[in-house]
């Protein structure tokens, strides 16, 4: 691909925010959480500082030795071998090629919420697939820009968004303390207490915290365009994973205390179509709330446009290796990937299209099933990069951290067995089977081509400078 060193810091960090959006994973994943753990859904967030610390450092110690062209591709090729890491970075491409359909559902549920919340009659699945699939299609223009811009659209968009809910937090403590919530809510640090609650749910609870925050590596997707990618890339990364897990903790905090811990206030938690907005419709002024819904749909777009950038550059780093078809690494005269791009963005629309056709009557169906898949898939690739990064520094003989990294390839396999089983019933039951699917063509993808993708990504590597293998 062509040497299009755009990035700086901010803007590698703005495109693992993009894929992380967190305005979008607050707003619609500690509802599912609490139905597991009820109030103590922050407390998930905190314990889950350390699997997600674990997977960051792995991330760091391969991006700052190796660059990384082809993100957990030549991470992985570098680590330990050029058949593992084909078979590693084909499944993360598999999981990025799930993300623009996962936003894709996040921007419809949040068109649906802001309609209802105006009272228009235009609403229903026709209506939040059509507002969606424009919103896909300028992302599309967008992320054919030079990724400098890129950045600093994302940055903006997610920025932006963060900041307002984090001063709704500010004035919703601050109320909390000097004169308490409507019904008598404060305050109580004791009811994010996970006492009573089962291992199971426990269990099932941190596994939704840690996807929570997956995309944050999102920043090794474009390194080859990064200044000082071993400087800036690890740091992007690390930033990301720890800022969003923080991000998280506060703002379920606050969401928990102010709608109190009962069992009828945490149903209406439950329920709530966007967190945020919920607190700021209650505490703040009602206005406020429906520009978080609004602030949703930025992130969703912000998540489309990073989705489009990351996947597109690592399905031409592939093409350009000869896992997949040459013509798909051709990039334009900006260095855009259009093919690859217009690759991914059909996949997005053929995979939306057949999730909502399999859940006709169930507006967040599509989105959750999607997400299920992508979060075991995004599993499986961080454990093989704390396998990478224990290889390289065992080898290192830094024994310490090889045994800290490893122990994050045991918590990926717990938090697999945890979400995996017991087997889901249904309609859920595929996403398992849809998981081991892509899991089994990435192994095949590394034993056939994995020796040759690796001699090539080596090859380019060396000749492109300061990134690679």
């Amino acid at each position: 691909m062509k040497n299009e060193r755009s990035l700086g810091l901010f803007g590698a960090v703005a495109l693992s925010l993009a894929l992380v959006s967190p305005t979008m994973a607050i707003s619609l994943n500690p509802q599912a959480m609490a139905d597991q753990v009820g109030a103590a859904v922050p407390t998930m967030f905190l314990v889950a500082f350390v699997p997600v610390t674990v997977i960051a450092i792995a991330f760091a110690v391969l991006t700052r030795r190796f660059g990384s062209r082809g993100s957990i591709f030549g991470l992985v090729t570098a680590s330990i071998g050029p058949r593992a890491g084909t078979a590693a970075g084909f499944l993360l491409l598999l999981t990025y090629l799930l993300i623009v359909p996962i936003y894709v559902g996040g921007f419809g549920i949040g068109i649906d919420a802001i309609s209802k919340q105006f009272g228009w009659s235009m609403t229903g699945r026709s209506v939040m697939l059509l507002c969606a699939g424009v919103a896909l299609a300028v992302a599309f223009v967008m992320a054919q820009r030079p990724l400098g811009r890129v950045g600093h659209v994302l940055l903006t968009l997610e920025g932006a968004t963060i900041a307002v809910v984090l001063l709704v937090c500010a004035i919703t403590v601050f109320k909390l303390v000097t004169s308490g919530g409507p019904e008598g809510q404060h305050i109580d640090f004791s009811a994010l207490s996970p006492s009573g609650l089962s291992a199971s749910a426990i269990g099932l609870g941190l596994t939704f915290a840690v996807l929570s925050v997956a995309g944050f590596e999102g920043a090794a997707a474009t390194a080859e365009s990064t200044r000082n990618p071993r400087r800036n890339v690890p740091r992007a990364i690390v930033f990301t994973a720890l800022f969003c897990t923080l991000f998280f903790l506060v703002v379920t905090s606050v969401g928990v205390w102010s709608f109190g811990t009962s069992a009828d206030q945490m149903a209406t938690f439950m329920k709530s179509p966007s967190l945020p907005a919920a607190i700021a419709d209650d505490y703040v002024a009602d206005g406020i709330g429906t520009f978080l819904v609004i602030g949703l749909l930025a992130s969703c777009f912000a998540g489309m446009i990073g989705g489009l950038v990351a996947c597109s550059r690592i399905l031409a780093t592939f093409a350009g290796t000869g896992v997949l078809p040459a013509r798909l690494s051709k990039v334009a005269g900006n260095g855009a990937p259009l093919r690859a791009s217009t690759v991914v963005l059909v996949l997005g629309v053929v995979i939306t299209a057949v999730t909502n056709l399999m859940f006709p009557n169930d507006e967040f169906g599509p989105f959750n099933f999607v997400s299920g898949i992508a979060g075991t898939l995004f599993m499986l690739a961080y454990g093989s990069v704390c396998a990478g990064a224990t290889v390289v520094l065992w080898n290192s003989r830094r024994r310490g951290w090889a045994c800290l990294t490893g122990v994050g390839v045991l918590i990926v396999i717990a938090v697999i067995a945890i979400t995996t089983f017991p087997l889901p019933t249904g309609v859920s039951m595929l996403i398992p089977v849809f998981a081991l699917a892509a899991l089994g063509v990435s192994i095949l993808m590394g034993l056939t081509k994995g020796r040759r993708a690796g001699e090539v990504l080596a090859t380019e590597s060396a000749e492109d400078g300061s990134v690679g293998v």
